[in-house]
């Protein structure tokens, strides 16, 4: 039989540094997923800040709702995101519950590591010009695994553009692109890192909230406006 290996410091010290360097990679890709993949579908009970030009960014930016709401909502939404079109539920199921005391704002934040987000937000714009920005959006959301292999035509068609030549024309433009990039510019003067991230009233929330939970969020905020 061979002889039992005898460890020194040396080796205990190698070992130490590779646990070390596993450690850092987990945190590392932790935070990447935090950073980049957005928050997960679950309760955000409290705001994780306040905005003060929420107002001029709600502008009037695809808004959905009556003229005065008790409650505007800004979404910074990416169309490649899952926990997006898991999101998107939640607010479609608000706005049904509040009707015209909400009101809806839709932003572009396409992340980096979604390769086709940008595009099928200049398509969605392309969309608006149109009149079925909503539509388009839907369509997205509820066909995401097609996005990439499919055509921004084809998701036209499923919308109910009309005009597919000028839809096609769109595509091909600067102007559409551009829309979506000073979105994306005012997102990161909001220092967002992922999405979904939303504004109630200015309160700024990171991440899904489940529909009882962005209900109750929404509520709050109500109640809030109705003792000013």
């Amino acid at each position: 039989m061979g002889k039992a290996r005898r460890y020194g410091w040396s080796d205990y010290l190698v070992w130490l540094l590779v646990a070390c360097a596993g450690v850092v990679v987990v945190l590392v890709l932790g935070r990447l997923a935090e950073t980049h993949l957005g928050w997960p579908v679950g309760s955000v009970p409290e705001a994780q800040g306040f905005v003060n030009e929420w107002q001029d960014i709600a502008g009037t930016r695809h808004s959905v709702g009556a003229g005065d709401p008790k409650v505007t909502m800004v979404l910074f939404m990416d169309f490649q995101c899952p926990y997006c079109r898991t999101f998107a539920r939640s607010v479609a199921d608000a706005k049904e519950h509040f009707g015209d005391d909400l009101a809806t704002v839709f932003r572009h934040y396409p992340l980096p590591i979604h390769p086709h987000a940008e595009d099928a937000a200049a398509a969605s714009e392309c969309a608006r010009r149109q009149g079925v920005f909503r539509e388009y959006h839907d369509v997205l959301f509820e066909r995401q695994q097609a996005i990439g292999s499919k055509s921004w035509s084809a998701f036209a068609i499923a919308a109910g553009v009309r005009d597919l030549a000028q839809f096609d024309q769109c595509l091909v433009a600067d102007s559409a692109l551009a829309t979506v990039r000073r979105d994306v510019l005012t997102g990161v003067e909001l220092d967002i890192t992922g999405t979904p991230t939303f504004i109630l009233n200015g309160s700024l929330y990171k991440g899904a909230m489940s529909a009882a939970s962005l209900r109750r969020a929404i509520a709050r905020h109500m109640r809030e406006e109705d003792m000013r």
